[in-house]
């Protein structure tokens, strides 16, 4: 494993860490637990498929969440509030009058602690104070960023708390299979597997339904992702049911230029699929900016607003529990 200085943020070191085999290179730093470069090794070049900043200024201020783990909650909560037991928790209004990922002082924006494991494993440790966002519970988590001689990234999330709380932990990557300073992913081919959606109303939070998919989000079959839009539809964010089966694949991608396959499996019971139309990165790490639909998202998670749908999947993590979960994403040429 090599480790390089990244600058300092928040008064502290920033470490990139890569983790590199015969098959991929994985580049994570310690600012908002992120991963920073993915190459995938083709035999005549390497192809970095994710986007990200030319350096740790560009992270900092940073607002797509680029490559960051998200919590404490990912995705949205509604009206900012929820309630446990009868208690009611305001957070922060992040997005309107949402909270999205977390909040002002979500996992992304502080500096982690840092631990090699071995040279294919690192962990990220981060404790999330009583009321932070508006959270109860001092929140310990870790994350773990590995790699398999098959091409996987291997995430593990782990956290622990002293008060009853919600906890909800993903990884915000954006992906561009034909490589991060290629142009836009619009021709990109996605299959998704799974039936049904979590429906929202138009500021994205869940009305409690739960709707199969219609033929503009159905992508049980292939699809370019380019097709399905229409003059009144021109990006895809939305919360897929996913099987919460770590050896189901959930979603598959094939970048049309380089043939690049990634598929993610998680055991988490839902995925988010977004298409990138806000992203906007001023410098990115080949020194070129990254504009609407340059990068796509596949986030494994619970579904969005869970804590104020008691029919969702449960978000509680109780004192004496271990919040667990895992994605995977698995690269091949």
């Amino acid at each position: 494993m090599k480790i390089n200085d990244f600058g300092q943020a928040l008064g502290k070191k920033i470490s990139c860490f890569t983790l590199e085999n015969d098959v991929i290179s994985l580049s994570v730093i310690n600012f908002g637990a992120r991963i920073h470069e993915l190459k995938v090794k083709t035999g005549s070049n390497d192809v970095d498929v994710v986007l990200g900043c030319k350096n740790i200024d560009g992270y900092v201020n940073d607002t797509i969440f680029l490559g960051a783990t998200i919590g404490r909650f990912a995705n949205r909560i509604g009206g900012a509030a929820f309630s446990i037991n009868g208690k009611k928790y305001q957070l922060d209004k992040s997005e309107g009058e949402n909270t999205l990922h977390g909040g002002l002082t979500g996992f992304h924006n502080v500096v982690w602690d840092s631990e090699v494991i071995d040279d294919n494993k690192v962990r990220f440790s981060y404790v999330s104070k009583d009321g932070e966002s508006g959270f109860p519970g001092n929140l310990k988590v870790h994350t773990y960023y590995s790699i398999s001689p098959a091409g996987e990234v291997i995430i593990d999330f782990e956290a622990e708390t002293d008060i009853t709380t919600v906890v909800n932990m993903t990884n915000h990557a954006y992906f561009n299979l034909n490589g991060e300073a290629s142009g836009n992913i619009l021709d990109h081919k996605i299959q998704i597997n799974s039936d049904f959606i979590t429906e929202v109303d138009s500021a994205l939070i869940p009305t409690g339904k739960i709707l199969p998919v219609d033929s503009i989000y159905d992508f049980k079959k292939a699809g370019v992702i380019k097709d399905r839009f229409t003059s009144g539809f021109d990006n895809f964010d939305a919360n897929y049911v996913a099987s919460g089966n770590i050896n189901k694949c959930s979603a598959e991608v094939e970048g049309e230029k380089t043939g690049i396959k990634l598929r993610v499996y998680s055991d988490q019971p839902g995925i988010q699929f977004y298409s990138g139309k806000f992203v906007n990165v001023p410098a990115g790490k080949s020194g070129t900016s990254h504009k609407a639909f340059d990068g796509f998202c596949l986030e494994p998670q619970n579904y969005p607003d869970a804590p104020n749908h008691a029919d969702f999947p449960s978000s509680v993590l109780n004192p004496g529990e271990k919040y667990q979960k895992r994605i995977i994403f698995a690269l091949q040429k």
